[in-house]
């Protein structure tokens, strides 16, 4: 008696085969600079009809920046766009837009949850880690240095 349970089975009988990864293909590209919002879609939003909400034009403005967004061509920052549109009219009230407006901002790794799923590691700055450094240094006080002896209370 060799071990515990069934034999296992022959390779080419099993059900789930894990392929080897197909090639990825290289393809050489150049960014392109964000457009503003009002070059790429307008001054106003289409959806509402309204001039675009304040919110909406801090994100837009904050994606230019964004370490995920960085090496975007001028097709997904248009697409990157509509979801503005999106997120502007549920900025302006319209929570019908909301799932919507959350799956297609999803695609360009915004939040957090985004980032792991698409499989980014966002590495700091050196200069941050020593800025980081010194802020725990500062905090590593003892909560008796902080509070001082304890005090017995009589009851």
């Amino acid at each position: 008696m060799a071990g515990r349970g069934p034999a296992p089975k022959v390779p080419d009988q099993r059900a789930r085969r894990n392929k080897p990864a197909t090639p990825l293909r290289m393809i050489t590209v150049v960014p392109d600079a964000q457009p503003s919002l009002k070059e790429a879609i307008g001054s106003r939003n289409p959806m509402t009809g309204k001039a675009w909400h304040a919110a909406t034009l801090r994100l837009w403005e904050s994606l230019g920046s964004f370490p995920t967004t960085r090496g975007l061509l001028m097709a997904q920052w248009l697409m990157l766009a509509r979801a503005m549109m999106l997120d502007d009219a549920v900025m302006e009230g319209d929570a019908r837009f909301a799932s919507e407006a959350r799956l297609q901002i999803a695609k360009f790794g915004i939040t957090p949850d985004d980032v792991a799923r698409l499989r980014f590691v966002l590495a700091q700055a050196e200069g941050a880690e020593d800025a980081n450094a010194e802020r725990s240094e500062r905090r590593s006080v003892s909560a008796r240095e902080r509070y001082g002896q304890p005090k017995r209370l009589e009851a």
